[in-house]
């Protein structure tokens, strides 16, 4: 092989060394970059997940107060002053719904109306009472119209003040609950009453023609609701399936409307 070549090729080899240490020297450098990167790239992808997920529950409660404020300048629009009552914010943030079981009660009374019954009268003690058996419920996980202890309520008419002779007619249900980014949303107190006049049992309580006091009223916690009117008549207090036993076998009751034929 002539002299050229041999010079030739050995510079070609050394150029191919020279190129593999540095290949194996930019790898050295470049691979801890590139994790860095990825690293560094992942963490500001969490922070901004974490920061759209904050910014959504802001957007979501301001809208929440935004409507609540809206619907009660809407009860009250020809004064400078909204008209919002020291249970707005329980209302808003707590777990008793006062401002929607008056209005559930309201809505209640619109539907007796109809049915050419007179309406019920709204009794604080009895709204303190259906928020008690609520809570008790909701803490202790059951819905029924007796306890685990065995009682009603009507054992707890004196805790109450309530004095007068008589029972209750109970209703027992609750309205539909929406998680947003694990913040619940409760559906309005409106949607026991519909509920409940679905139901025969429910409604025969509803609709029921209470000749004497007619004082009742309706209570929840959280999603848990109470209807309760107090009466000399003979309802009695017996577990939910009980009831629902009763209601589909015994014919039309006194007094009933939308007896299903």
């Amino acid at each position: 092989m002539p002299e050229n070549h041999k010079c030739i090729n050995l510079a070609l080899k050394q150029k191919s060394w020279r190129a593999a240490e540095i290949s194996k020297i930019d790898m050295t450098y470049k691979k801890p970059k590139r994790i860095y990167y990825e690293t560094s790239l992942a963490r500001t992808k969490r922070k901004t997940d974490y920061s759209t997920l904050r910014d959504i529950i802001i957007v979501v409660i301001i809208l929440g107060i935004g409507i609540i404020v809206y619907s009660e300048y809407k009860k009250n629009p020809d004064t400078s002053e909204f008209a919002i009552d020291e249970n707005f914010m329980g209302d808003l943030f707590g777990p008793e719904r006062k401002n929607e079981c008056l209005e559930a009660f309201d809505y209640l009374n619109g539907i007796r109306e109809a049915n050419d019954r007179e309406k019920l009268v709204w009794d604080d003690r009895i709204y303190a009472l259906a928020v008690f058996r609520s809570k008790d419920m909701k803490e202790r996980n059951y819905i029924d119209h007796i306890t685990p202890e065995g009682k009603c309520a009507v054992d707890f008419k004196s805790d109450f003040n309530i004095t007068e002779y008589g029972v209750f007619a109970e209703n027992v249900g609750g309205t539909t609950v929406t998680y947003i980014y694990l913040i619940p949303f409760y559906a309005p107190v409106k949607e026991s009453v519909d509920g409940w006049m679905g139901s025969r049992g429910h409604r025969y309580a509803l609709l029921y023609p209470y000749p004497d006091y007619k004082k009742a009223a309706m209570g929840c916690y959280y999603e848990i609701c109470v209807f309760l009117v107090l009466t000399t008549e003979p309802f009695q207090c017996v577990r939910g399936e009980e009831g629902l036993e009763y209601w589909e076998i015994i014919g039309e009751q006194p007094g009933e409307i939308n007896y299903p034929k």
